[in-house]
Order: C-alpha cells, then structure tokens, then sequence
C-alpha cells in the first residue's frame, strides 16, 4: 500500500507588460515579457511512487516532460 497524497503544479503563465512611458521613448508601442510553463513540479506523499505518474494507476506510463516558454512580444 502506498500513500496517495500528492500536489502538482501543471501549468502557469506569467506576463509583464512594460508601461507606456518607457516604450513611446524607443517609439515602441508596447512590449510585453511572458514566462509559461507545463508540468513545473508534483510533489508527492510520504513514499516515493511506484509509478511515474501519481495519475496513473496502471504502472505503464511516461514520465511527464516539463515544457517552459520564454518570451517577448514587441509592437512598433
């Protein structure tokens, strides 16, 4: 038997818009920063699982791949 208890981060996104102040100066309409990311971390009870995925009951999956996306958008 294997403690059940776990907590999964499996996406977030975070954005930065820079003010209007500093981008008309560079005769930039606006520039926007963003960070996203899937499958950041999954913690789990006080045993380590058996199986890869704390979702997966079957024993047969893959270890989930972590995806993390970088950016910048710029308007002129």
């Amino acid at each position: 038997m294997q403690n059940g208890a776990y907590v999964r981060l499996k996406n977030v996104t975070f954005g930065y818009t820079l003010p209007q102040k500093l981008t008309r100066r560079l005769n930039i309409e606006r520039v926007r920063f963003f960070y996203s990311g899937d499958n950041i971390f999954t913690l789990s009870g006080l045993y380590k699982y058996s199986n890869l995925d704390p979702e997966d009951w079957t024993g047969c999956a893959y270890p989930l791949q972590r995806h993390n996306s970088f950016g910048i958008n710029v308007t002129f």
